[in-house]
């Protein structure tokens, strides 16, 4: 033990009725590790303690951090006269260092004679483990995975036997059919879509996973049936490691990088809405909160190390007075590997810091954030946010729960302008202009 280590100890010593260092069974033998425990801890002095421990806290952050960088370290916590003095403790370091020392020399020597002659066995490992095994009263029997079942009737229990909302095809819509349907700028979140290829509509697909990889989509069609998830399979070609009884909503995109020949395509999972992370419910929670938790949640299992994995991201949303800066900022056209010379529209953004990264645009998807018969509306006069309903013709300016739209509401009513008419730079241009005279129309307040 260092003389530093032995100042810990003798710190305990001094704070506390009784100190013992060991080393447990599970702490490999031929290793220094050991372990410090103190019992009866002496509350009259524990303030001194606290305060000096404290002050030694902030002396290695000085050291490390500060401005005396270059000076010593710090090696002494207690006088050594100190130590010295108490020769009840500093028999028991002297023995306690020997004991252990002695244990670890011999367990070296042990592991060296076993590895040079590989033929060696200590059998005496298999008769403790079983006689472990019949002191704990577990089976001696080797673990079996557990059986995965069906996807479809785990995902049924999972949601209690309620029917999952349909996806289908998103149909899309006109500017004009947006407008007579989107009454207030504040009850709904936009997000950007693409496509898997460019022959197909954009289409959104549930996700289940029993664990691991054991990962399943479904298309929202009633007559079709949970497929796993593969990455040789052109169709969703990706290798996902999601936590079991997580269920959500998600679209699959080949993320472009680079231009020309050397354009790279790399498969991703854009999730839209959550429906179930480890089980636990969040179909009732407002959209925002749902897309936030959705966040810290791939933050959570996201794994720089395995390069192999499909990358995960959370769709950004946008405000509906965000579009136009979106439509500016955020689209332009590039040669797309594959798709002959002519540009195509593609949407880029900052996915986890890669600067360069873009998919292909194929339009905005609108999610009610509120349901109805709620809408929000902004007062000028008080210059805050309220809330309206048009059922009862009241209004509030505090945050009713059910005017914020679960998961079900959402994929039912969600709206999708395309970008099937946007050939050209101009339309693009034109479509961003009448965006902007919609939205002055809608929040006239701001301009």
């Amino acid at each position: 033990m260092c003389m530093y280590y032995m100042y810990l100890v003798c710190t305990g010593w001094i704070f506390h009725a009784l100190v013992c260092i060991m080393k447990p069974v599970t702490s490999r033998p031929a290793n220094s590790e050991r372990y410090i425990v103190c019992k009866g801890f002496r509350s009259e002095p524990g303030d001194v303690l606290r305060q000096y421990l404290t002050y030694v806290n902030l002396a290695f952050d000085d050291v490390h951090f500060g401005t005396t960088r270059h000076r010593k370290c710090i090696q002494h916590l207690v006088d050594l006269d100190t130590l010295k003095d108490d020769q009840e403790f500093y028999d028991y370091i002297y023995q306690s260092n020997c004991d252990l020392g002695q244990l670890q020399s011999l367990n070296l020597k042990k592991i060296q004679v076993f590895a040079k002659n590989a033929n060696l066995r200590d059998e005496r490992q298999t008769e403790i483990r079983t006689e472990c095994l019949s002191i704990w009263d577990v089976p001696n029997e080797l673990r079996s995975a557990p059986e995965k079942g069906d996807a479809g009737e785990r995902v049924q229990r999972l949601l209690s036997h309620e029917p999952l909302t349909p996806l289908g095809e998103c149909v899309p819509c006109d500017l004009d059919e947006i407008r007579k349907e989107v009454r207030s700028a504040y009850d709904y979140k936009v997000f950007v879509t693409g496509t898997l290829n460019m022959s197909t509509p954009p289409s959104l697909h549930y996700f289940y996973s029993m664990g691991r990889a054991h990962v399943f989509r479904w298309d929202g069609i009633s007559n079709s049936s949970w497929k796993r998830v593969y990455s040789d399979d052109s169709s969703c070609p990706l290798q996902l490691d999601i936590p079991k009884d997580t269920l959500f909503v998600a679209e699959v995109l080949p993320e472009l990088k680079g231009e020309g020949k050397g354009q790279r395509k790399m498969y991703a999972l854009h999730i839209i809405d959550i429906l179930f992370l480890y089980g636990e419910d969040w179909r009732k929670h407002s959209y925002n909160v749902r897309l936030e938790t959705a966040k810290m949640f791939v933050s959570s299992i996201t794994r720089t190390s395995r390069t192999r994995l499909s990358p995960i991201r959370v769709k950004q949303l946008y405000r509906i007075e965000e579009i136009p800066a979106l439509l500016s900022n955020h689209l332009n056209f590039r040669l797309v590997k594959g798709c002959g010379s002519e540009p195509r529209l593609c949407y880029a953004a900052d996915f986890h810091n890669h600067a360069n990264c873009c998919h292909t645009f194929a339009g905005l998807h609108f999610v009610p954030y509120i349901c109805k018969p709620w809408t929000m509306a902004y007062s000028q006069s008080q210059r805050q946010k309220y809330f309206y309903n048009i059922e009862s013709k009241q209004s509030t300016y505090k945050s009713p729960g059910s005017a914020f739209s679960n998961s079900t509401y959402c994929m039912k009513n969600k709206l999708l302008l395309s970008s099937k008419n946007l050939s050209t730079r101009d339309k693009l241009v034109n479509l961003t202009a009448e965006m902007d005279e919609w939205i002055r129309s809608l929040m006239p307040w701001l301009h």
